[in-house]
């Protein structure tokens, strides 16, 4: 892969400053004239694209759609592109004038661009921006994941705090309410507080080996995810992507890490382009100086995927059991 990481990352920078955030719903509204009243009056336009993030390999397709809430309708729509390039302009799509846009076979010189979706309702005084970026690999990714949770497949390894008497965790196989099938349950029981746990759960089949499979240039994490008990306690679980190497465990950083309150099976959004800076050593000997930590590059050593789930009690929480569970989790490598 030919993508300049800078590039990719400036340009959601430069989002952010509009109002972007990194994981999430991704609106801006603008005005062309009217009541600046409206906003006290009524919702604000908005659209997204699901997920923001996206990757493909060279010759395939890819789809964006944009969706759009509070806007009067009939929608029009028009798609841009901005270019890789150090470009600051969107240039307008010609024919992209639907809510989907459809690039037929993309290419490397898709890669690192971003996509912006202008829909504008009836009367024209209103618009809402959503935006895509996509990143475009010469080789398929190598995929990993579980949607069965054989307990044989996975191992467990926690940190709690206290370490005395501190909070505890259990994990099961669920054979039905899945989505679908089976699923991976888990529990953390809060007791003295103020606590804290973190539990590492590692997939035993994921292992990648970057010597003989290529450097690694970025990964993509998905998992289903339901809180299917409610608990007493004000503490809130949060699952975020992690990682083994050489001894040592790594977790996404803050921004990575997302609650699940659903008592029904949702899709967390995906943790798309995570490179070895959007991940923090949590377990193990300390990282030397100037040594990679982790190391995606061909010199690294074997990298096993998973999962950790964690959270947070401080004074003022309830003393009390969570509930967890995922599906369908999915970890994508994508090489350079």
């Amino acid at each position: 892969m030919t993508r300049d990481r800078s590039t990719l990352r400036g340009g959601y920078r430069r989002l952010a400053l509009a109002g972007i955030g990194l994981l999430g719903v991704i609106s801006i509204v603008g005005s062309g004239g009217g009541d600046p009243a409206f906003f006290e009056i009524g919702p604000r336009p908005e659209a997204t694209i699901e997920p923001p993030r996206q990757t493909a390999q060279v010759g395939t397709a890819v789809t964006f759609t944009v969706r759009v809430s509070n806007l009067a309708q009939p929608f029009t729509y028009r798609w841009s592109r901005l270019r890789k390039d150090g470009s600051t302009t969107y240039e307008n799509i010609a024919g992209a004038t639907s809510a989907t846009l459809t690039l037929a076979a993309v290419n490397l010189t898709d890669d690192g661009a971003l996509f912006r979706a202008e829909a504008s309702g009836d009367g024209g005084g209103f618009a809402a921006y959503a935006y895509v970026g996509l990143a475009v690999s010469s080789m398929p990714g190598v995929v990993f994941q579980d949607g069965d949770f054989q307990p044989s497949g996975w191992t467990v390894v926690a940190i709690s705090d206290p370490a005395q008497d501190g909070p505890t965790h259990a994990e099961s196989r669920v054979d039905i309410g899945g989505n679908l099938g089976a699923y991976r349950s888990m529990t953390m029981t809060l007791q003295a507080l103020p606590a804290s746990i973190r539990v590492f759960h590692s997939a035993q089949a994921a292992l990648y080996d970057p010597a003989t499979q290529g450097a690694i240039d970025m990964i993509d994490f998905t998992e289903d995810c339901l809180t299917p008990e409610p608990s007493k306690s004000k503490a809130i679980p949060w699952s975020a992507p992690m990682l083994e190497q050489a001894g040592r465990r790594f977790i996404a950083v803050y921004h990575w890490r997302l609650s699940c309150r659903s008592y029904t099976w949702v899709s967390l959004p995906a943790r798309a382009w995570l490179g070895a800076q959007d991940f923090e050593l949590a377990d193990g000997s300390a990282c030397g100086s100037g040594e990679a930590c982790p190391d995606f590059s061909i010199q690294g050593a074997p990298i096993r995927l998973g999962y950790v789930t964690g959270t947070e009690a401080p004074l003022g929480t309830l003393p009390g059991t969570l509930f967890h569970g995922i599906d369908n989790w999915t970890a994508t490598v994508w090489r350079k």
